[in-house]
């Protein structure tokens, strides 16, 4: 099946979860490999996608965990006004 094909048959939510979930991989690879600032570029693009769809399209776990895991890269640079706004956010959003 081309790509056209399976994206004419997949909801939105589904296109839109899977790049939100795929961003969060490409995130933790690059956090794995030392690539800070690309792992945060990635997270924040995950969190972008997410902001633009409309409300249950990706869940709410997808979106605590990538601002966990952007909290943490922000913290590895030294940034920890934007780490605690990011914990803050998915403690929010999944306080277990």
């Amino acid at each position: 099946m081309t790509a056209a094909a399976l994206a004419t048959r997949l909801p939105d939510a589904d296109i839109a979860g899977s790049l939100v979930a795929r961003q969060l991989r490409t995130g933790l690879e690059y956090y794995a490999a030392g690539k800070i600032d690309a792992a945060i570029a990635a997270y924040q693009h995950g969190l972008a996608v997410a902001d633009n769809e409309q409300p249950g399209g990706v869940s709410v776990e997808a979106i605590s965990e990538l601002h966990s895991n952007l909290g943490n890269a922000c913290m590895v640079r030294g940034d920890l006004e934007q780490a605690a706004a990011n914990y803050k956010a998915a403690l929010r959003l999944a306080p277990s």
